[in-house]
């Protein structure tokens, strides 16, 4: 059985995210010889502290948990109702730190996969300066799908690998890129943004092979442009090429922020409706 955990916190942002999740669970068990997905909806809690400039506060854990647990369940009965039971579906709550908590939890339950929406009321700003998903990505070994406000759940025709092909686990990347474009059918794209200051590499020609080698049974192709703004020319790509979801290696991750601060400083139009595939090398 395949595991997606979704960490929520009750916001539009966050049940953007549960709602994509249950589509592609549906979409990875109606598969011909596909397996069951479980949708893990997580929610970590923060105790609140008293105040000593006044009476002081007792806070009542067992209460605050008892409160929480209800709302789970509450949401969690809702969603098994929509999806007529479709879908095995199951909550957690825990007080803590998102951070931590998710980390433990994925340390102790084979998790396939993690899907969150934007934090910060969906502004990619204060996404990359710190928000949850970012966070997230940074501390678990588990492939992240990020999910934007706008993004709803449609086929997926196209996913494009955003790298440069430097230190690349080939048969980990290769592996889950394989496992996504089987599984909607859809067609692998590798971007590598070339500038003047990009040397030959041999390390990159090898990767490529290798790479191009692995994705043999899916439909692919290699696009490498040449372009003083990596981010400029990966927003142009994805716009002119109708991609369905961004790609990116987990130890890309300031190319990655780069893309999106450079996009917002220039005003581009970033294609807030585009999924994004956080691959990390260390799931295997």
């Amino acid at each position: 059985m395949r595991t997606i955990l979704v960490p929520t916190d009750y916001s539009a942002v966050a049940q953007n995210a549960v709602n994509y999740a249950l589509h592609l669970a549906k979409e990875e068990t109606n598969q011909p010889n596909g397996q069951q997905t479980e949708v893990i909806l997580f929610h970590v809690f923060h105790i609140p502290l008293p105040t000593y400039d006044g009476p002081v506060a007792v806070v009542n854990f067992a209460e605050i948990e008892h409160s929480e647990n209800l709302k789970m369940e509450k949401l969690v009965s809702k969603l098994k109702s929509e999806t007529e039971n479709e879908i095995k579906i199951s909550g957690h709550v825990f007080p803590g730190l998102i951070n931590d908590e998710i980390t433990d939890f994925c340390s102790k339950k084979h998790v396939h996969l993690i899907i969150m929406g934007l934090t910060g009321g969906g502004e990619i700003k204060e996404f990359f300066a710190g928000s949850n998903a970012l966070s997230v990505a940074k501390h678990v070994q588990t492939d992240v799908l990020i999910i934007p406000p706008k993004a709803v759940y449609k086929r997926i025709k196209q996913i494009s690998l955003a790298t440069d092909l430097m230190e690349i686990d080939v048969p980990t990347v290769s592996k889950t890129l394989n496992y996504y474009c089987m599984l909607f059918g859809a067609k692998a794209e590798i971007v590598n943004v070339k500038d003047a200051f990009t040397f030959p590499r041999e390390e990159r020609k090898i990767n490529e092979k290798k790479l191009l080698r692995e994705l043999a049974n899916v439909e692919h192709s290699v696009f490498q442009p040449y372009h003083e703004d990596a981010a400029e020319a990966i927003n142009i790509h994805l716009r002119i090429n109708k991609s369905d979801w961004l790609a990116v290696i987990h130890k890309d991750y300031g190319f990655f922020k780069n893309i999106f601060h450079k996009s917002l400083t220039k005003q581009l139009a970033f294609h807030s409706d585009i999924p994004v595939l956080s691959i990390n090398q260390k799931n295997n």
